[in-house]
């Protein structure tokens, strides 16, 4: 195979697929034997946020169970990637409700935090000796 072959398949590579790759350990599997009744959605959002928030080793299996249901066995990273996607999808959700100005709103707030990033702390330290 050719270097030219192995970059295009490198580029069209499934980034989940890549993921794994470069994590093969998906972390602590759990498999579930006592019965978790169905959550709300809202509780499905607040298991989410917390091991968003807090990581995924800071959350107990109840609180992963319940962002995982109806599955009883799952993996830590199975739980990352659904806690991701769940908050994801509820903010998309809540951002779509919203009226224009105040999307338009929340634009010019985060460009008002982001000016006052330093650019050139932002560059990786490659960059940054060629810069100098």
């Amino acid at each position: 195979m050719s270097e030219a072959e192995l970059l295009e398949k490198l580029r069209n590579i499934d980034p989940v697929a890549l993921a794994n790759l470069l994590n093969p350990n998906p972390g602590k599997l759990h498999e579930l034997s006592v019965f978790v009744p169905k959550p709300t959605m809202q509780q499905k959002v607040r298991a989410a946020a917390w091991i968003s928030g807090m990581g995924i080793h800071q959350a107990g299996v109840d609180t992963q169970a319940r962002l995982m249901w109806p599955l009883t066995k799952f993996s830590e990273l199975d739980v990352s990637r659904e806690a991701a996607r769940t908050l994801g999808g509820a903010l998309v959700a809540l951002v779509g409700a919203l009226p224009p100005q105040q999307i338009e709103q929340i634009w010019i707030d985060q460009g008002e935090r982001l000016s006052f990033v330093d650019e050139f702390a932002s560059l990786d330290d490659k960059s940054r000796y060629q810069a100098e």
